[in-house]
């Protein structure tokens, strides 16, 4: 995809609630500005900037073992965030509790794919609700059995 497709005029900018509409790529895409950034969370799974009066998708990178990372740029200086955290930072409320009284402050993929980013495959859970997850739901034994034989080949 070129450059110059990613670019449209902010002047598209249609706001509802607190959530805000543009149209990106020909597709109508809903986005929530991030708490503490000038960037924009969209529902989509990505990140967005629309320094210099344009709308540009930021291009995210892979840390090693699947999670998606972005640097963002503030007051001066550059840091590196997990893009499922910042969706999940600007569309949900602060972490609750889980019925055992732990606080909610994982994030999770709900299908398992940590490149998969879209809102609806987030959710807020505990540390515990998250290992339950991964032996429940992923077959944490399937993961395992998978690392093995790449590490003997």
């Amino acid at each position: 995809m070129a450059n110059a497709n990613l670019k449209q005029n902010v002047d598209e900018f249609k706001v509802h609630n607190n959530a805000w509409f543009f149209h990106y790529d020909g597709i109508e895409v809903m986005v929530m500005k991030l708490p503490d950034f000038d960037y924009w969370a969209g529902v989509d799974g990505h990140i967005y900037s629309v320094k210099s009066g344009a709308i540009k998708r930021l291009k995210p990178s892979d840390n090693g073992i699947g999670y998606l990372k972005i640097r963002l740029s503030t007051k001066g200086t550059t840091k590196s965030h997990y893009i499922h955290r910042l969706i999940a930072s600007a569309w949900y409320e602060n972490a609750d509790e889980d019925r055992m009284g732990n606080s909610r402050d994982e994030i999770n993929h709900i299908d398992g794919d940590k490149s998969n980013n879209k809102l609806c495959n987030l959710e807020r859970c505990s540390k515990a609700e998250n290992a339950q997850h991964l032996s429940r739901v992923l077959k944490a034994e399937d993961f395992i059995i998978s690392k093995r034989q790449r590490l003997s080949i």
